[in-house]
């Protein structure tokens, strides 16, 4: 099993930080090598002395301290997370295909990684939403026997939902969103996981629980705010507006529709809009508001 040590010993090591210098006001020369090699473990405010020595998060390396590449394991991770965000498809999979040469995404638990990836590409990417059903119902029943990691088995399902959404299946659409919801809120208090928030968003809209999705996105906003997080912003947006301009609240509904176009106009993203269109009553309403100039020129620019 690895330790923390290792991570602490290749960055300081890289830094040129000799123990007694990294040490110092901290602990002893000696804990340090103590430390380094596996013989001692440092508390919570110790590893957060060290992570500030340092000026890297040490945290963050414990889920990778079992891997024979620990940095290079969690640059990866990193990076296939970033594409997946741009919805970057071919760098994703350029990405998939250097870390299956890798040794830890051959084995458990990185090897789901790899599922995932290759999942997602087929269903967003390759847009086989109905033909992955099957598949993807067989890699969550296999999960679940194999016990595999709570995270991959919420991603499975964040998949899922999409594959049902566009299969017209609401009832078990809502399911999956709901259920990926919740293993990820008791597994990972206060993270933010935008994707799937996001389609259970979306399950309210689609069952016209408007006031459903008005609250949970009013919710996450604060939480954005407090975090100075912007991912996937513009779909809170999104189904916040559609929801206010259901319920006729139309003052509200345009000025988060502003919003939702304000972020869209500056970084040109025309594989978000054309999943935006594919939401019920979002055309209608940009066609309502059209008289607005920057609705007119978001319309134009993505040829709406």
């Amino acid at each position: 099993m690895g330790h923390i040590g290792t991570i602490i010993k290749k960055t300081r090591q890289d830094m040129g930080i000799s123990r007694k210098k990294f040490s110092e006001n901290i602990c002893s020369e000696k804990y340090i090598y103590y430390i380094e090699k596996g013989e001692r473990s440092p508390s919570a405010n110790m590893l957060k002395q060290l992570s500030e020595r340092l000026g890297v998060n040490l945290f963050k390396y414990y889920k990778y301290i079992d891997c024979q590449e620990p940095f290079a394991v969690k640059e990866k991770m990193e990076q296939l997370n970033i594409s997946r965000i741009n919805l970057d498809f071919e760098s994703l999979k350029e990405l998939l295909t250097e870390a299956e040469n890798m040794t830890d995404f051959k084995n458990k638990p990185w090897i789901y990684e790899i599922y995932f990836n290759r999942l997602y590409c087929r269903v967003y990417g390759e847009k086989k939403f109905k033909e992955s059903l099957p598949v993807l119902e067989t890699v969550l029943k296999e999960a679940k026997n194999d016990k595999a990691d709570e995270l991959f088995i919420a991603n499975v399902y964040a998949i899922l939902f999409s594959c049902y959404i566009v299969a017209g299946d609401r009832q078990k659409a809502k399911h999956s969103a709901l259920t990926a919801y919740n293993i990820l809120r008791k597994k990972n208090k206060g993270e933010i996981y935008n994707r799937i928030i996001v389609n259970v968003m979306a399950a309210y809209y689609v069952d016209e629980e408007y006031d459903n999705v008005i609250e949970l996105g009013n919710n996450v906003l604060e939480i954005k705010k407090d975090k100075h997080s912007y991912a996937r912003i513009n779909y809170i947006y999104l189904f916040m507006c559609l929801s206010y301009y259901r319920e006729k609240r139309i003052e509200e509904a345009y000025n988060l529709l502003e919003k939702t176009i304000f972020f869209l106009m500056i970084d040109y993203r025309p594989t978000d809009v054309e999943y935006m269109v594919m939401v019920p009553g979002f055309t209608k309403m940009l066609k309502d508001f059209g008289d607005s100039d920057i609705v007119r020129r978001f319309m134009e620019k993505y040829k709406i």
